[in-house]
């Protein structure tokens, strides 16, 4: 068992399974009673002249799905930079599990050539 921010109690299940090149781990998480499954939780947090920590995240169903909200997200937020970003600057996202383990990184680098 294990506590949450809210105080509720929840149960866990840990599998891993070698797929062609890797290993994948899979975390399953049942709510307090233990009758439903909860979806993990991933943490999207952008570094870019300072830190935003998402302090809420998103339940999504697995990594793939926590990958491609990355991904899209990455690409609106650069898009709404509207040439902020500037030579000589970084953009990162990082995406997170609920132990703060770092899953992706999307990481943008602006250099002028030299």
């Amino acid at each position: 068992m294990l506590s949450t921010a809210n105080g509720n109690l929840k149960s866990y299940d840990f599998q891993c399974a070698r797929n062609r090149d890797s290993y994948e781990c899979v975390a399953r998480v049942f709510d307090a009673t233990g009758s439903g499954l909860v979806m993990p939780r991933y943490f999207f947090n952008i570094y870019h002249n300072r830190t935003q920590l998402d302090l809420e995240g998103e339940e999504l169903p697995d990594m793939h799905a926590a990958w491609k909200e990355a991904t899209v997200t990455a690409g609106q937020m650069i898009q709404g930079m509207d040439g902020r970003l500037r030579p000589g600057t970084e953009w990162r996202l990082e995406v997170t599990d609920e132990f703060a383990n770092p899953l992706y990184v999307i990481h943008v680098h602006a250099e002028r050539p030299t």
